[in-house]
């Protein structure tokens, strides 16, 4: 073979190995979340969507940023397949005079784009059309770019199933939360809820359970399908973002309101449930991919600290005392201090939720009405 037609295939080689590597990192193997290609592609895209985006009015950057997440499916399988077509024609580029012949009259082929049109229609299974291989070596090669893409067929829809499956869990556990909450994203309402009657923290314990395995079995689904991380709810209160700011705020003000020596059952239950480290893994998840990596996520947390409003804080920590009181929690008598923790406590979580609201194009406001 000539120098070109040896790089033609060397080419292709390469390119069929990245394409399945990344298929199999992105479908198939769970260890990594991302491919090295539907990362990057994935990425830039959102972030180019954000920032066109980004002066829209918060309802409409919302509606259409929703369809930019499940749009990375279709997305990505159409990038594998093409990736596998141009592979497969670049190796059958050097044999496409030789080792093929037309069929019924066609003329014979002679250049790339009958290499690549040969590829194509051997990848997706629906015979050899007007071009046949006629070696065994072309045939198998053949054979085996018909397998690759059926298997990459059933590999989507498989792949479209378990991201479907997540997202409506995700809704779910999100829609049951926001009724507990009072139709809000008030914590301190989901602690009252609970405690009807008197201060026995059975049934919020159990609602803190259930709200630890969701985030859990969400946390798996994220690192499964990094995809998801770019799925913008329909509404603020379906959103992973809602959901974690709920589940942080409820610890807090557990760990920071209730008084520890008159209600020692209730007193830091989300953080002895495990409740509250689920949801900071999965806040760090969500972060380290929506900010792009360990500094980009430092530099971004920082950014959203700064722009942190604490002093509405002390307001939201007094009107959350009043909530428990109201459902007969027993809150910390000295407020000041409590007030403290509960702000030291925040600044723990708050800038990563806000810097993913930020990377997400999403309202902080609207995620958290105004709490």
């Amino acid at each position: 073979m000539s120098p070109g037609n040896v790089l033609a295939v060397a080419g292709g080689a390469l390119i069929l190995a990245v394409v399945l590597w990344d298929v199999f990192i992105t479908v198939l193997q769970h260890w990594h979340g991302a491919g090295p290609i539907g990362e990057r592609v994935v990425r830039g895209v959102w972030r180019v969507a954000v920032r066109v985006l980004s002066n829209h009015p918060a309802a409409r950057r919302r509606r259409l940023l929703g369809y930019v997440g499940p749009g990375f499916i279709p997305l990505l399988i159409g990038l594998w397949a093409g990736l596998i077509i141009l592979g497969f024609g670049l190796v059958y580029f050097p044999w496409i005079a030789t080792n093929f012949s037309p069929d019924s009259g066609a003329p014979p082929p002679t250049g790339f784009t009958d290499a690549l049109h040969f590829s194509g229609v051997s990848f997706f299974t629906i015979g050899y059309g007007d071009i046949i291989p006629t070696t065994p070596g072309m045939r198998a090669i053949g054979i085996i770019q018909g397998g690759a893409g059926f298997a990459l067929v059933t590999l989507a829809v498989s792949y479209f199933v378990s991201i479907n499956m997540t997202y409506s869990r995700q809704k779910a556990l999100a829609e049951s939360l926001h009724a507990l909450a009072g139709e809000s994203a008030d914590a301190a309402r989901v602690i009252a809820a609970t405690l009807v009657g008197g201060s026995d923290p059975s049934i919020l314990a159990s609602e803190l359970a259930r709200l630890r395995e969701g985030l859990s079995n969400l946390g798996s689904g994220y690192t499964n399908f990094p995809i998801l991380h770019y799925f913008v709810a329909r509404t603020p209160r379906e959103s992973l973002l809602r959901l974690l700011f709920v589940a942080h705020d409820l610890s807090s003000l557990l760990d920071t309101a209730a008084d520890a020596e008159r209600w020692p059952a209730g007193a830091g239950l989300g953080r002895r449930l495990g409740m509250e480290s689920t949801a900071r893994l999965l806040r760090h998840s969500l972060a380290e991919t929506l900010c792009g990596g360990g500094e980009r996520t430092r530099q971004a947390t920082e950014a959203e600290r700064g722009a942190m409003e604490e002093g509405r804080w002390d307001e939201r920590f007094l009107h959350a005392c009043e909530t428990l009181r109201s459902a007969n929690v027993p809150v910390r008598e000295n407020s000041r201090d409590a007030a403290a923790a509960y702000r030291r406590a925040r600044r723990e979580w708050e800038p990563e939720l806000r810097a993913s609201a930020h990377a997400l194009g999403e309202d902080w406001e609207a995620v958290t009405d105004g709490l």
